[in-house]
């Protein structure tokens, strides 16, 4: 009952408030009714199912066709509502998920030994701002790919650190 306005009973004093519930005036073929009306007007204006599966579907091919211009060493995948199909093509904003193939960003605790040999690793250290990392290069590869290879910089204690501003200003002026 927590949702809802607030009320008395007879029992209660009056300084003592309880809440009731919204569906309390309304009975249950009423409140399902309304629902299947809902779900009507949803579908007759795409956000049914069948339109938001399609949606998605749609969403998952432009990606790889994107995907085939970037080349090898990206990939972009479309999240949020627009992966979900719930959103039209130009009805929001629309969330791409930048990875560099190749690279591995791994948590402390993982054997990084069982990884391949041709996947650069880097440590996620949290221990700075909540929701924040620093990346640590913790395994190199020779063949580096030049797109990180210039964002990476020393600490002045001979770790080498991935730097997340350098990167975001060169993405975003792409």
């Amino acid at each position: 009952m927590a949702e809802g306005g607030m009320g008395r009973t007879d029992f209660e004093p009056e300084s003592n408030i309880r809440h009731s519930s919204l569906y309390a005036r309304y009975s249950q073929n009423y409140i399902e009714s309304v629902s299947l009306e809902i779900s009507v007007i949803m579908t007759r204006l795409v956000y049914g199912e069948k339109n938001r599966r399609w949606r998605a579907e749609k969403f998952k091919e432009f990606d790889l066709l994107r995907n085939a211009a970037l080349g090898r060493y990206m990939t972009g995948i479309t999240v949020g509502s627009k992966a979900e199909g719930l959103t039209c093509w130009l009805e929001s904003a629309k969330d791409w998920l930048m990875v560099v193939n190749g690279i591995l960003c791994v948590e402390a605790g993982i054997n990084i030994n069982y990884i391949l040999n041709d996947i650069e690793v880097y440590r996620m250290d949290p221990s700075v701002y909540p929701g924040h990392c620093r990346l640590f290069l913790e395994k190199p590869v020779t063949a580096r790919s030049n797109i990180i290879h210039k964002y990476l910089c020393e600490d002045g204690d001979a770790n080498v650190l991935l730097s997340s501003s350098v990167l975001l200003d060169e993405c975003l002026a792409f």
